[in-house]
């Protein structure tokens, strides 16, 4: 399990046999905690965690690991003291949110609740949930908390198509969202696509048919029940969107801090392309390597402006995306070999659209060798790179006529 970073970057999370840290990346202060003391002694392993306030975790666990009556459940944990567990038929493999929303993914379905906090007691509410065959992998993501109004706030989800290799689905969760539900509605939902070959996609169609039960249920298999079609959505904003993203299937995705735009990168990881949530369309298109060079990338991370956009993955390149639709200047694409800046190329000063391909303005050389890799948090003039390892070493991003990193605070291990 890759350690992570806590929602401003001030934390690194991480769990090594079923004790979980949480380490700060300013000093050296820290908290930890073992799960098997917390549960009275229970033999258990850690399948997912998440911090979703200071001091305040959820945990999926499978107790009695090595035997026969294994049980899943998950466990809020706060100031070390259990506070609540939930039983499931399932093991959690991932878990995703922030302070309100939580994302519980199972091998076959994802359930949105929605957490409120009331004297450090969580009340879970599932809101949303998504069954076979739309979901298909692990990697769901739910954007940050944005208030739309005094009564109404909104989240939204994002995570692989399983029917169409290479797109994503993203819903955005609201009041306005549930109030419009009818009950058992089926709607074709357009797949719209980036330029992008689908010739070769298998079993490929323009359409991808959603079926949204009066629960907030949603599936591909629909089945209503006679004469229960429901009345229609008439706002687009509120219908599922699906969108392709690329050709080969999606590795990895990221949101923006604010939940505007989708980064995401193929198996193939030679470009990442920014999706424009509230539209539906392509924003960016980030080229990671003109050659072809294959890359498996771990890590996508926007930084806190949405000014940029950084990549790191199987190759030992970290690269810096440039994010602005306007350069009032020329800039440089530097070429940073372990913090020393090399000028490599001029490049013009172009204004960007939907269909332009960025180069990364900076690079920075990092150790790949095996089993090695980083996690990112990207503020608005500092870069974080923490190795699997717990290797984390700080960049300062200068920005001027030219973008340049420079280590600003040695390696250290956040491990020892």
């Amino acid at each position: 399990m890759l350690p992570s970073f806590s929602p401003n970057g001030a934390e690194v999370l991480f769990e090594r046999n079923g004790v979980i840290t949480c380490k700060s990346t300013t000093d050296s202060t820290s908290e930890e905690f073992s799960v098997s003391e917390i549960l009275s002694g229970r033999s258990v392993s850690v399948d997912a965690f998440l911090q979703i306030l200071p001091r305040v975790y959820v945990v999926a666990y499978t107790s009695n690991p090595e035997g026969p009556n294994q049980e899943h459940r998950l466990a809020v944990i706060h100031d070390r003291q259990l506070h609540r567990e939930k039983l499931f038929t399932e093991q959690i493999i991932h878990l995703a949110g922030n302070s309100r929303y939580l994302a519980v993914v199972h091998k076959s379905k994802i359930a949105v609740w929605e957490f409120k906090l009331t004297d450090y007691e969580l009340e879970p509410k599932i809101i949303f949930s998504v069954v076979e065959p739309l979901f298909t992998k692990t990697n769901v993501i739910v954007s940050s908390l944005r208030e739309i109004s005094p009564t109404d706030s909104s989240c939204t989800i994002a995570f692989p198509h399983q029917k169409q290799s290479g797109s994503i689905f993203h819903q955005t969760l609201s009041t306005s969202f549930f109030n419009a539900i009818p009950s058992h509605l089926t709607v074709s939902v357009p797949l719209v696509r980036a330029n992008v070959d689908t010739s070769n996609l298998v079993n490929y169609t323009n359409t991808v048919e959603i079926h949204i039960s009066e629960t907030g249920a949603i599936s591909s298999n629909p089945n209503p029940e006679p004469n229960q079609s429901g009345t229609p959505i008439t706002d687009p904003k509120l219908l599922p969107q699906t969108y392709q993203m690329h050709q080969h299937e999606i590795q990895l995705l990221s949101f923006s801090p604010d939940g505007a735009y989708i980064a995401s990168a193929s198996t193939q990881g030679t470009r990442i392309n920014v999706l424009d949530v509230k539209s539906n369309s392509l924003y960016y298109i980030c080229s990671r390597s003109r050659s072809g060079k294959l890359s498996t990338l771990t890590s996508l991370a926007f930084s806190r402006n949405n000014q940029f956009l950084c990549a790191v993955g199987s190759t030992p390149t970290l690269h810096i995306f440039s994010l602005e639709t306007q350069r009032k200047a020329p800039f440089f694409r530097n070429m940073f070999v372990y913090g020393k800046n090399v000028q490599a190329k001029i490049m013009g000063s172009p204004t960007v659209d939907a269909s332009s391909n960025l180069d990364s303005v900076a690079k920075i050389t990092v150790d790949v060798t095996p089993p090695t890799q980083y996690v990112l948090s990207f503020h608005v003039d500092q870069l974080l790179v923490l190795s699997s390892a717990g290797d984390l070493t700080k960049y300062k991003i200068n920005v001027g006529e030219s973008v340049s990193a420079v280590i600003s605070s040695p390696k250290t291990n956040l491990f020892h």
